[in-house]
């Protein structure tokens, strides 16, 4: 008896309550999507396309930065030719080693202040580093450039000073 009353009283109040909470659950869950949706339209979409926009700007940026870096490193050595296959000797001039060179094995006369600076490159082990030479004009980097065939079937190989973009 005390559990039909139960039964009865149940089917009467909770059941129903039960059922309204399900209902609402679905509710909440339809007004949760709907709100996400709507947050997304507004608000996430609308900074996701700024972030893109950004992006590719960055990155353009980043290519032209690059390139401009690229541009003034290599007009900075527009005046350096390397020497290859020099052999290194102890206490070394390096100008006087390439004013033997230039010389003798290219026939060329160059004034002393053709050459401002000289100096040997960091080399992997067990090869001869090169020398870097900067002429103190383009044109006499010009001129023994020109001449660099005279010194087939000699050790030594001339080359213009490139940066990595363009070696």
């Amino acid at each position: 008896m005390l559990r039909e009353l139960f039964r009865s009283e149940y089917a009467q109040f909770v059941k129903p309550l039960e059922d309204k909470l399900n209902h609402l659950d679905k509710k909440l869950i339809e007004t949760t999507a709907h709100l996400e949706k709507t947050l997304d339209a507004q608000f996430v979409k609308p900074l996701e396309d700024k972030l893109n926009h950004l992006d590719k700007k960055l990155i353009e940026t980043t290519a032209h930065l690059e390139k401009t870096l690229d541009e003034q490193e290599q007009y900075s050595r527009k005046c350096n030719l390397k020497i290859f296959g020099v052999p290194v000797l102890p206490n070394e001039n390096t100008d006087e080693l390439f004013k033997n060179i230039y010389k003798e094995k290219m026939a060329v006369n160059l004034p002393e202040y053709a050459i401002e600076i000289s100096h040997r490159l960091p080399a992997r082990e067990k090869t001869i580093p090169p020398i870097i030479i900067k002429f103190s004009s383009s044109k006499f980097k010009k001129m023994i450039f020109g001449c660099k065939n005279k010194l087939r079937g000699t050790s030594y190989v001339i080359r213009e000073d490139l940066t990595r973009r363009r070696f």
